[in-house]
């Protein structure tokens, strides 16, 4: 597999949210279906349409009340369906619901896939795949594939399986691609962490693909775009034995190649604007303001470390601490981080905090990684307030992670 190149992006400060069931939120006019009411949207200056383009080609929310269709709430109407009792309904999700994939129905049904749990959308064919395209989804994986491949979403044919495009979590959670034939335009990309919610994308455009993970592009693959033949577009497992065991949510397909502006703001509620810790949703539901950090104080990550003992022994000595980072201006020009910046690398973890744990305030790729082998990226345990070098016991119930 070719290795894909690598995009150094800043990552905004976002915060983590426990996710509401559908019943439990309110019902007001939310257009683009982002948890965020029209009229907030407006008042404090972000799109209630957001993510709602001429080439929305389909978007499934999975809100129905049971059954086995699954509506499409663009305007081309591709309904799916779901193939199997190995796919379940969630409340719990990001935005809408979700379909929880379980692998294989046991005992299996006497059917073609022998109950494997997959959904699949018949009138939307493989064609899209012959311009640029999108794709984008909220994904909670739970097992990992013993054979390195659980299928998310595809257009796939078993009689040709290489002449199709396959989005897939590999053995270590890895997200990655094929398209085809062509290994010049394979992705393997960074590892999401099971039992949490994360946001990818990919985007087609002319002959480079790209791989979004949060609204950030993180890796990209170019080559010749190969032929495909006619398959349907499926999410979940595939025939064969391939089979994915998570969560699906608020899966979108554009004809199209969205911008990385657009493809951000897909998760506008979940962006924290003013860097306050608070993100959108969160400020609309405590009637602050998205826009104001001091509206109100709020206990971020960078305050925690500027009130650690630690910071405050420093900060007592000779100097100062410009941007609040837990590190003084003279260290900061000593190992080269900005004493402007509280976050140099823009991975979203404090200079200060990255110093304290043995971390690399000069390279973002350490926020993905998993520095106790507990299943937690680093982000995420300093979103959490936590020791990324002592391991810790995730919670079974999937929670929002946002990078």
């Amino acid at each position: 597999m070719k290795s894909p190149s690598f995009f150094s992006a800043a990552v905004c400060a976002i915060s983590v949210l426990t996710v509401f069931p559908m019943s439990a939120r309110t019902e007001v006019l939310d257009t683009d279906g982002d948890g965020l009411s029209d009229a907030w949207e407006i008042e404090y200056g972000f799109d209630p349409y957001s993510g709602l383009l001429p080439s929305l080609t389909g978007w499934w929310r999975f809100e129905e009340e049971g059954g086995a269709v699954l509506l499409d709430y663009s305007s081309a109407s591709f309904n799916g369906e779901i193939h199997s009792p190995a796919v379940s309904r969630s409340e719990i999700a990001p935005y809408g619901a979700a379909l929880v994939f379980s692998g294989r129905a046991d005992p299996p049904p006497d059917d073609d896939f022998d109950g494997i749990g997959y959904a699949v959308v018949p009138d939307l064919d493989s064609a899209l795949l012959d311009g640029d395209f999108s794709l984008a989804a909220w994904v909670s994986p739970d097992v990992a594939p013993a054979d390195g491949f659980a299928p998310l979403m595809s257009w796939f044919s078993e009689t040709f399986p290489e002449e199709g495009f396959c989005v897939y979590l590999d053995s270590a959670f890895r997200v990655c691609s094929i398209f085809g034939a062509s290994e010049d335009l394979d992705i393997q990309g960074p590892v999401i962490p099971p039992g949490e919610w994360t946001h990818i994308g990919f985007v087609r455009s002319g002959q480079t693909l790209t791989l979004y993970v949060a609204g950030l592009p993180v890796a990209s693959a170019a080559g010749e775009v190969p032929p495909v033949v006619p398959s349907p577009f499926r999410m979940g497992s595939l025939a064969g034995g391939a089979v994915f065991n998570g969560l699906l949510a608020d899966v979108r397909v554009y004809a199209s190649a969205l911008t990385a502006a657009q493809m951000a703001s897909l998760l506008d509620a979940y962006a924290d604007p003013d860097g306050d810790g608070l993100d959108n949703i969160t400020e609309q539901a405590a009637g602050t303001d998205p826009t104001l950090a001091s509206d109100p104080p709020v206990a971020t990550d960078e305050s925690r470390i500027n009130n650690s003992d630690a910071a405050a022994s420093r900060r007592s000595t000779d100097g100062g601490d410009s941007d609040g980072d837990g590190l003084l201006d003279s260290e900061e020009n000593l190992i080269g981080t900005d004493p402007l910046n509280p976050d140099t690398d823009g991975d979203g973890m404090p200079d200060g905090w990255e110093v304290l744990y043995a971390l690399d305030p000069l390279d973002p790729s350490d926020a993905f990684l998993d520095s106790d082998g507990d299943g937690v990226a680093n982000l995420r345990e300093c979103r959490l307030g936590r020791d990324p070098r002592a391991g810790a016991v995730n919670s079974q119930e999937p929670v929002l992670c946002i990078y």
